[in-house]
């Protein structure tokens, strides 16, 4: 059996002031989820991230830590929370991989629209909304341990 293609893509968990999450409703997945997708070409992750949140949700959000280190001659960019791999099943790519870049966001627009093709809904959800909510297993608990991240991060947050 060959390997499996493998496509970049980058997904943001976004928490306002009161750790509450923005989840998108992914039409095709059927679960609900942190804004993401594939990058475009020769996107930077960091961008491409913010990108998505503000394509599906109509948000507009800052990466934790909002502070990077500075060298002269060199640029920092923004590291991922985490790397996620997930295995993909699509009618077009055919059985592919999701190298996932994840981020975390803060933001304090209260605001949110469902704006692209394959997101029917877009909300801010709290702790206890999230874990009843239909999501990819294991997702909530990941989300708990960002947003455990991000209090360590963003002085603003959870206040």
């Amino acid at each position: 059996m060959s390997p499996r293609i493998c496509h970049l893509t980058v997904s943001t968990i976004v928490f306002n002031e009161r750790l509450d999450t923005l989840l998108i409703f992914h039409n095709k997945l059927n679960l609900w989820l942190y804004p993401g997708g594939h990058l475009e070409a020769n996107e930077d992750p960091a961008e491409g991230a913010l990108r998505e949140v503000l394509e599906e949700t109509g948000v507009r959000a800052t990466l934790l830590p909002e502070r990077l280190p500075q060298y002269r001659k060199v640029i920092v960019h923004h590291a991922p929370w985490g790397i996620l791999k997930m295995p993909v099943d699509d009618k077009q790519a055919g059985p592919h991989n999701h190298i996932d870049l994840v981020y975390v966001a803060r933001s304090e627009q209260t605001t949110v629209i469902a704006k692209a093709s394959e997101v029917s809904q877009a909300m801010w959800a709290d702790s206890t909304l999230l874990h009843k909510l239909p999501t990819p297993v294991g997702f909530a608990p990941m989300v708990d341990d960002a947003a455990g991240w991000a209090k360590l991060n963003c002085p603003t947050i959870d206040e």
